[in-house]
């Protein structure tokens, strides 16, 4: 399928694990939509060489490394990696400039906000919530705008707009 460009399975009640074949496409297919089914298990790493514009895998049972979906030089502008299991330091992470949406809550994400989350000018939909993050949220850039339930039931995050550290 050579002009493939978006692949859309969510609400389907899939179960089980993604194959390893899965992220092997020809050519380029820039979104990708498998939320709120039954899925499970760690994200295969041929999806790694994949650069999506959207990646939607929310309400799910995923675990692993959900990471590789960042990457400074990645198009991504939305990614909803929500309701799953994935576990990686968010420290770590690399965004791509152009983000737009990105919701990371009800994981298991470890680790603090990076301070290059400031630099991010386009941001607009933010959800680190419910994960396991810790230390002081960087001031400046469009952080400070969200409403701390974006921030809120992490291990010891604090700073505006959560309690002073």
């Amino acid at each position: 399928m050579p002009k493939l460009e978006t692949i859309i399975v969510e609400h389907n009640k899939l179960t089980g694990s993604i194959p390893n074949s899965f992220g092997s496409f020809v050519g380029e297919v820039p979104n990708l939509y498998l939320s709120n089914n039954k899925l499970s298990g760690n994200i295969p790493e041929s999806l790694s060489k994949n650069d999506f514009n959207g990646v939607f895998l929310s309400k799910n049972s995923f675990t692993g490394d959900g990471s590789m979906f960042f990457g400074r030089n990645k198009s991504t502008i939305s990614l909803d990696l929500s309701r799953n299991m994935f576990e990686f330091d968010l420290s770590k992470v690399q965004f791509a400039r152009g983000i737009v949406d990105l919701d990371l809550s009800h994981n298991r994400i470890f680790g603090s906000l990076p301070r290059e989350l400031i630099e991010l000018r386009g941001l607009k939909l933010f959800n680190v919530s419910h994960n396991r993050l810790c230390g002081k949220i960087p001031r400046g850039g469009l952080l400070q705008s969200f409403k701390s339930y974006v921030f809120a039931h992490n291990r010891c995050l604090c700073g505006t707009p959560l309690k002073a550290c």
